[in-house]
């Protein structure tokens, strides 16, 4: 049966690092201004995670060039659910594989301004049988939270793996909460914008047509995998970031409904096999 479970993260010391900011690439046509810094925020497939845990090929690089941007960063936090996102918000913490991180609005408060936070989260949670609403809702106040410091949002569905496609239970969860999801997105006008990650980077077996794009395990992109979305991912973004380049004040913004608080008694508090990062 398809699993969640991964092999562990090796110690931080152990852990190389992959560029991508050498591969060739070709900036959009309707680039957006150059003074524009952008965020990347989630889990380990942010942080560009492959080769179990060996490497990371941190995918903000490619999608700097691809946009000509002034920055993007970016901010991985491995195996984390988004309630420990959102719980974590300004505090420095180490994920799963060792590296202290901070947390999001620690993060924009200390490397910002940005005019963009892209949030890419809900794959641990899905492994934590948390429901879709409480998922949903716990990736909308990580929005909200962005948007009170004065950035535009994207919000990227949760994407597709070997076992949310064929573990009913957890396709259902995904489904749902990937719903309830773009269904706020696209309620809050030109502020935030949705993506259907799924059909950005569709899962593919191994033998398949696009399987190289996908680590054996299922779950993460693989080298190759995170420069695809990189490049899959800036055409869609730049006509929005055109939209509106000023950043937005913090006033006024629309909360959505909060979901239960999350557990904070650590990593196993949150019911998710931590072996399994993403």
């Amino acid at each position: 049966a398809a699993s969640l479970i991964l092999p562990a993260c090796l110690p931080a010391a152990q852990i190389g690092y992959c560029s991508l900011h050498r591969c060739p690439l070709k900036a959009s046509p309707s680039a957006p201004p150059r003074h524009m810094r952008l965020l990347l925020y989630g889990d380990s497939l942010t942080a560009g995670y492959h080769s179990n845990g060996l490497r990371f090929s941190p995918w903000a690089p490619a999608l700097r060039a691809l946009l000509g941007v002034e920055a993007v960063d970016a901010v991985g936090h491995s195996g984390w659910t988004s309630s420990e996102m959102r719980a974590a918000m300004d505090e420095e913490a180490a994920d799963v594989c060792g590296l202290k991180k901070p947390g999001m609005r620690l993060a924009m408060r200390t490397q910002g301004p940005f005019d963009a936070v892209v949030i890419l989260a809900g794959t641990n949670d899905l492994a934590s049988e948390g429901s879709p609403e409480r998922i949903s809702g716990s990736i909308q106040l990580l929005h909200a939270a962005a948007r009170a410091e004065g950035a535009r949002t994207v919000a990227m569905a949760i994407p597709e793996s070997l076992a949310a496609r064929h573990v009913p239970a957890l396709a259902a969860t995904r489904a749902v909460a990937n719903e309830r999801l773009a269904a706020w997105a696209r309620s809050q006008g030109e502020s935030v914008l949705w993506v259907d990650t799924g059909a950005l980077l569709p899962y593919s077996e191994p033998s398949a047509e696009g399987g190289h794009l996908w680590e054996p395990d299922g779950l993460h992109l693989s080298q190759a995998g995170y420069a695809a979305l990189a490049e899959r991912l800036a055409p869609k973004l730049a006509p929005w970031l055109l939209l509106a380049p000023a950043r937005e004040s913090a006033g006024s913004l629309p909360p959505p409904s909060a979901p239960p608080s999350p557990p904070r008694g650590g990593l196993a508090a949150a019911g998710t096999d931590r072996r399994a990062p993403a």
